[in-house]
C-alpha cells in the first residue's frame, strides 16, 4: 500500500465515494470531504510557484484531512465558533439565494454585450457638485444654475469611464446630455448634480476587439444585471423597510459600546466586546429591532452579529465609531432581510449551504485546536500520526484521480462580503 506522508498510517482505497448524491473525496472520522469542498479549496488558495497539479491535490488532501482530524478534537462548545459558523451559515443561505432568484434570471445575447463594448469606449469630462442633503444639494444646484461662479470651490472635475461598477450613477452619467446640470440625484448617502464638459472615445471599436473582450464583457454584465435585478427585487418585495429600530435603544447601546471599548484598560476592543457580548447587564436583554416577521434582535443578538460582521467597525475616534456603527448595523440587518426571505423559500436546504456549513465548523474547530500541536517537528509528526488511532481515514482515489481542478494561485474574496475569502486557507502542518 502507498504511504502518501506521515498523516496516513491507515488509509483504505474503495472504488467509489458518494454522500447523498455528492462524490466524496475522503471520510475523517464522521467527516465527508466532498469533491465540492476539495475543488474550491484547491481552486482558491494560492499554488506554491513551481507546483504541478498532480502533486498539489495531493498536498491538498494531506493538508485537508490534517484539517478535520484536529476539527474532530475536543468538540466542547466554543461560543466564538458557534457564532462565526452561523454567519456563515447566513452567507452561505444568502448566496443560494442570489443564485437562485437573481442570477438564474440573467440572460444576454451578442446585441447586449454589443451595447456594453461601445459603453465601455466612452470617457466622460465631468463636473461634479456633491452634496450631504437633498436640501443642501438643490439649494446649491440652483446656485450653479443661476451664478456658477458662487459654488466654484464646491465642484469637483474628474474623468469618468464607464466600468459597471456604479450602475446607478453610471448610466445616468453616460446617457446625460452635454452641458446640462443633472440632479440632485441620491447615490448611496450623497446627493450629486453634475455637468458632462465632453467625452472621447478610448480606443476604435472592431468585431476583432470585440471577440477578443467577450468574456470579460460577459462577466461585467452579469455584474450590471446581477445590481439591477437586486434593486428591483427589493423595492417590489420591501416597498417599505420591514424593520423599526428602536433608536433610544440603539443610542444608548452606542454610548455603552464607546465607554467600554475606547474606554478603560489597554484590552483590545474585540476583546472587550466579546465580554460586553456575554455581560448580564439590563441593556442586553432590551429589544433594539422589531422585524414585521420573526424574532426581534436585542442588543446581545445585534452584539453578536457584529462580532461576526465581514464588516468592521472603526475604533480611531468616537466619529468613526459611531459611523461605523450605523453603516455596519445597516448592512446586517439588509443581510438580515435576505437570510430571511431565502429561508422560506427554501434556500437554507440546498447541498451547497450543508457543505458550506461542515467545511467552515470544521476549519474553525481546527484553528482552534492548532495549540495542540507540539512546536517540535518530530513530536508534531508523533502526535498527528497518533490521531489514526482515534480518527479512521478512508480516501477513494478513483474520485481523488479524476477530479479536475483549476487553481486561481491567490485566495479569492467573496463579492458579496467585504474582506471574506471563498474558503478557509489550507492547513499548513509544518507551520503550527
Amino acid at each position: 500500500m502507498k504511504r502518501l506522508s506521515f498523516l496516513f498510517l491507515f488509509i483504505i482505497l474503495f472504488s467509489c465515494g458518494k454522500q447523498s448524491g455528492e462524490a466524496v473525496v475522503a471520510r475523517v472520522g464522521d467527516y465527508a470531504l466532498t469533491a465540492a469542498e476539495f475543488r474550491d479549496r484547491a481552486n482558491y488558495s494560492p499554488l506554491p510557484a513551481g507546483k504541478n497539479p498532480q502533486s498539489y491535490k495531493n498536498e491538498v488532501l494531506q493538508a485537508l484531512i490534517a484539517e478535520k482530524m484536529l476539527g474532530a478534537l475536543k468538540k466542547h462548545n466554543d461560543e466564538a465558533i458557534e457564532i462565526f459558523s452561523r454567519r456563515r451559515e447566513k452567507k452561505a443561505v444568502i448566496e443560494s439565494f442570489w443564485r437562485g432568484e437573481i442570477e438564474s434570471k440573467i440572460k444576454s445575447d451578442d446585441n447586449d454585450l454589443w451595447q456594453l463594448y461601445l459603453k465601455m469606449n466612452r470617457q466622460r469630462d465631468v463636473e461634479i457638485l456633491s452634496t450631504a442633503n437633498e436640501t443642501e444639494g438643490q439649494m446649491l444646484t440652483r446656485a450653479w444654475i443661476e451664478n456658477p461662479q458662487s459654488v466654484r470651490h464646491r465642484l469637483q472635475r474628474d474623468t469618468l469611464q464607464y466600468s459597471g461598477e456604479l450602475p446607478v450613477l453610471e448610466d445616468t452619467l453616460f446617457s446625460a446630455p452635454m452641458g446640462k446640470k443633472i440632479g440632485p440625484l441620491k447615490i448611496g448617502r450623497r446627493y450629486i448634480t453634475f455637468r458632462v464638459r465632453q467625452e472621447w472615445p478610448l480606443y476604435i471599436v472592431s468585431r476583432g476587439d470585440f471577440l477578443q473582450k467577450r468574456r470579460s464583457l460577459l462577466k461585467s454584465w452579469r455584474r450590471l444585471q446581477k445590481e439591477k435585478l437586486f434593486a428591483r427585487y427589493l423595492k417590489e418585495r420591501f416597498p417599505q423597510k420591514p424593520y423599526r429600530l428602536n433608536k433610544d435603544v440603539f443610542r444608548r447601546m452606542t454610548t455603552f459600546l464607546l465607554e467600554e471599548t475606547l474606554g478603560g484598560d489597554e484590552a483590545p476592543p474585540r476583546k472587550k466586546l466579546t465580554t460586553l457580548m456575554n455581560g448580564d447587564r439590563e441593556l442586553l436583554r432590551e429589544e433594539v429591532i422589531a422585524f414585521n416577521e420573526g424574532k426581534p434582535w436585542t442588543v446581545a443578538t445585534l452584539l453578536r452579529e457584529l462580532f461576526a460582521a465581514p464588516y468592521p467597525l472603526s475604533y480611531k475616534s468616537e466619529s468613526a465609531f459611531k459611523f461605523s456603527l450605523i453603516k455596519t448595523a445597516r448592512r446586517l440587518l439588509d443581510d438580515e432581510l435576505i437570510y430571511r426571505e431565502a429561508l422560506a423559500r427554501g434556500y437554507g436546504n440546498t447541498s451547497f449551504v450543508h457543505w458550506q456549513m461542515a467545511m467552515w465548523h470544521s476549519a474553525y474547530r481546527a484553528q482552534k485546536n492548532r495549540r495542540l500541536l507540539p512546536r517540535d517537528t518530530y513530536k508534531r509528526k508523533v502526535f498527528l500520526d497518533s490521531l489514526q488511532n482515534r480518527i479512521p481515514v478512508t480516501i477513494y482515489q478513483n474520485v481523488l484521480d479524476t477530479l479536475r481542478i483549476n487553481p486561481t494561485r491567490m485566495m479569492v474574496l467573496k463579492k458579496h462580503f467585504p474582506g471574506q475569502t471563498i474558503v478557509p486557507p489550507l492547513f499548513t502542518v509544518g507551520n503550527p
